[in-house]
């Protein structure tokens, strides 16, 4: 079973998500800070990385750093009116930065 890390401590978005990835056979793993991540990564594989940019705990400069290593696909998002946010996430390197609307209108695709 594929693994996707939903780095964010979103309990309402998160079942969305949720949801979308059970549906096509995905194991959702949310770790709402640095260290679950790096706990957690150290001891499991896994495909997919979604970052809520929203969330205080993550930059995406910081969370490149942590999956340097391992080249997952990362996804990050933030609302549209973290403008700031996205720039950085799309500097930073992130596969895909999307606003949070985008991701929720397309989050079925990210686990074909």
């Amino acid at each position: 079973m594929k693994t996707c890390l939903f780095l964010s401590d979103d309990l309402f978005f998160s079942s969305r998500i949720q949801n979308a990835a059970e549906m096509s056979g995905w194991r959702l793993q949310m770790l709402p800070t640095e260290q679950s991540v790096v706990d957690f990564i150290a001891n499991n594989e896994y495909q997919l990385v979604i970052i809520d940019l929203a969330c205080g705990e993550f930059s995406a400069r910081n969370a490149m750093q942590i999956f340097e290593d391992d080249e997952p696909r990362i996804i990050a998002y933030a609302t549209h009116v973290q403008e700031a946010m996205i720039e950085e996430a799309k500097l930073s390197g992130c596969d895909l930065v999307l606003t949070r609307g985008q991701l929720d209108a397309q989050v079925n695709s990210f686990f074909d």
